[in-house]
């Protein structure tokens, strides 16, 4: 799937929807100890935690939504605050996030941090008074996803939502709601897949610094393959069903990256529903054939998602 694509198209899109809440901006500010009330018109002023390859691209399309004006970018590490600076020279930049949230003109935060980081960066930001956007999966633990939720909860004057990108993409909420007219009869089955050639694994001269950029392939600290990018489906399985799963059966192997890593290139697994309904999903890092799709059964037809396109195909006794 293109990255670029769908951030223009679903998740960094939604964002337009803080913009759009004077009342919110106003409580916003006021909690942060700022005297400056906001105009209708003005751009809602947002600050980016996190400034890797998906903050980065969040960065790029932030400065090209109106309704946002992207006033400071925090990372931790030195090299990155010096990519910020060539490719946002007007923007302020920050080593520590406490510098951003203790800004009163900030009235909105977006978390691109490695999943595991997201719940100290979630918990401080809602503290301070700031909307929160958080980039997807919201946490790489449950302990963490039902602590960020108490403190979204606890904040009811501000706005939290986390990328789940398949729920804003127009594509994706039409037809859901064609599904759950009866388009497909009672859902009864689900597939999905997300192929991509590529390591996860990124290079650095640094060892510690080159620890912290391949998280992913730390199981301690990484959702792995059908976390970090089998997640988005599964929300949009969620939705067709109705449901959460009550269970999940997976099978995972290292086939092609033998670099040390412990987390598996490919894995497959079944989520059952209450139902008795199913979704079967596969990922792997070592073949881009067939890329990412989804495709959801029922007695009355077939419904197939991919590349901002749907195909119904229908039983002749429907």
């Amino acid at each position: 799937m293109d990255r670029r694509r769908f951030l223009q198209k679903s998740s960094i899109g939604t964002l337009i929807g803080l913009a759009g809440s004077g009342d919110s901006r106003r409580a916003a500010r006021a909690a942060a100890g700022s005297a400056v009330d906001p105009r209708p018109e003005d751009p809602l002023t947002c600050a980016l935690v996190g400034f890797g390859e998906w903050g980065r691209q969040v960065a790029r399309e932030v400065e090209d939504i109106p309704e946002l004006h992207l006033a400071a970018i925090c990372d931790e590490y030195p090299v990155m605050l010096r990519r910020a600076q060539r490719a946002h020279p007007d923007v302020a930049r920050h080593a520590s996030v406490d510098a951003v949230l203790d800004d009163p003109d900030i009235g909105a935060v977006l978390v691109a941090t490695p999943t595991h980081r997201h719940r100290e960066v979630v918990e401080k930001a809602l503290a301070a008074g700031k909307h929160v956007y958080c980039e997807s999966p919201m946490a790489a633990s449950v302990d963490d996803a039902r602590a960020i939720a108490r403190a979204a909860a606890a904040a009811p004057g501000q706005i939290f939502q986390v990328g789940l990108h398949l729920r804003t993409e127009p594509q994706y909420r039409s037809v859901f709601q064609f599904i759950r007219s009866g388009a497909l009869g009672r859902p009864a089955m689900g597939r999905a897949q997300w192929h991509a050639k590529e390591s996860w694994r990124r290079a650095s001269p640094d060892p510690e610094r080159q620890r912290a950029q391949n998280w992913r392939l730390d199981p301690a600290i990484s959702l792995g393959l059908v976390g970090e990018a089998g997640m988005q489906q599964m929300d949009a399985s969620n939705w067709v069903f109705g449901d959460n799963p009550v269970a999940v059966t997976g099978f995972g192997s290292t086939l092609f990256w033998k670099d040390g890593r412990q987390m598996p290139d490919t894995v497959q697994a079944v989520f059952e529903y209450a139902g008795g309904e199913r979704m079967l999903w596969d990922g792997t890092l070592l073949n881009s054939f067939d890329g990412a799709h989804e495709v959801f059964y029922g007695p009355d037809s077939a419904i197939m998602l991919r590349d901002q396109k749907a195909w119904m195909f229908k039983e002749v006794d429907a």
